[in-house]
């Protein structure tokens, strides 16, 4: 059970703090939810505590984790599914499952299609700016940085990736 005060990452709505565990009315029964606050657009979410971890709510990753995945990120690429449902479908699956190891493996698999012959479309698009979104969230909580400098760090990492394969 969190705590009030926990630092956590919720999948497609980012990083925040769980504010506070609270009793609410659900068709009649009362339920448990961890109220969160979102870094990512100021919202608030309700969380049912009994239903949080199927629902992919994580404690926020640690330092160590954030190396570990940032590892993965300078590692060789995976070649993405040529055809775009399935890749769509590959990446929503990573996003859904909200781990930073997926989000890092996301902006580097997308990012390196082009090197393995995959055209990069709209939607792959999309969902690279989410997860670089979501990441930053993430970062801001972890080193303690403004949205501006985790996504100056997003950034700077995606352009050392990218000079690497330049060379």
């Amino acid at each position: 059970m969190l705590e009030s005060g926990a630092k956590v990452f919720y999948p497609l709505q980012g990083a925040g703090c769980v504010s506070s565990v609270e009793t609410q009315q659900f068709m009649g029964c009362p339920r448990e939810y961890y109220t969160i606050h979102l870094q990512l657009n100021s919202l608030i979410a309700y969380v049912p505590t009994d239903n949080a971890e199927k629902m992919g709510l994580r404690r926020l990753a640690s330092p160590d984790q954030l190396e570990e995945a940032r590892k993965l990120f300078f590692s060789k690429s995976v070649k993405m599914p040529d055809n775009n449902t399935d890749r769509k479908l590959l990446l929503k699956k990573k996003l859904n499952a909200g781990r930073i190891s997926d989000l890092y493996q996301i902006i580097r698999d997308v990012s390196c299609c082009k090197a393995h012959g995959i055209r990069v479309n709209s939607d792959d698009k999309y969902i690279m700016e989410q997860t670089i979104l979501l990441l930053e969230s993430e970062l801001m909580l972890i080193k303690k940085v403004t949205a501006e400098e985790a996504g100056l760090l997003v950034r700077e990492d995606i352009r050392q990736r990218e000079a690497a394969l330049a060379d």
